[in-house]
């Protein structure tokens, strides 16, 4: 929609995805740990943010070498509806739905094909296998003395 932008735009497609979201079967290892099951949504960041204000990897920092992994569990419309706002305002760690993890590399299969975005872009609709990891350190970037 061209007349809403940024962040009103995001919360419109959240509510509109409300109503027809599908749970996503997976299959996950991190951390020498293994997840299996229907969930909601994964967030994986080297941000705090995603989407224009979403704070789902509220521990993230873009310079640790470390991914951090947001996992959402099955949440009723309801209970979504209230849960939202707690990623607007940095609280997403007080939702019960939502469990928190740091790692250097995580590995994905998905039960059936699904889409996968990176910095707001789809670079896949079709993913049914991943593996994510950070090269510290990888981009030099240049700032001004505070």
């Amino acid at each position: 929609n061209k007349i809403l932008s940024g962040l009103t735009s995001y919360i419109l497609a959240v509510i509109k995805a409300l109503f027809n979201y599908n749970m996503i079967s997976i299959d996950l290892e991190s951390n020498n740990s293994f997840i299996k099951g229907e969930k909601l949504m994964i967030s994986i960041g080297n941000g705090i943010s995603s989407g224009g204000g979403f704070y789902l990897n509220p521990n993230a920092k873009v310079d640790d070498g470390i991914l951090d992994l947001s996992i959402f569990e099955k949440i009723t419309r309801r209970r979504l509806l209230s849960a939202l706002p707690m990623a607007l305002v940095n609280k997403i760690e007080k939702v019960p739905e939502a469990s928190l993890t740091r790692t250097e590399k995580i590995k994905i299969e998905l039960k059936n094909p699904y889409y996968m975005h990176c910095d707001g872009e789809i670079i896949s609709d079709n993913l049914r296998t991943a593996e994510i990891t950070l090269i510290k350190g990888a981009i030099k970037v240049i700032k001004r003395k505070s």
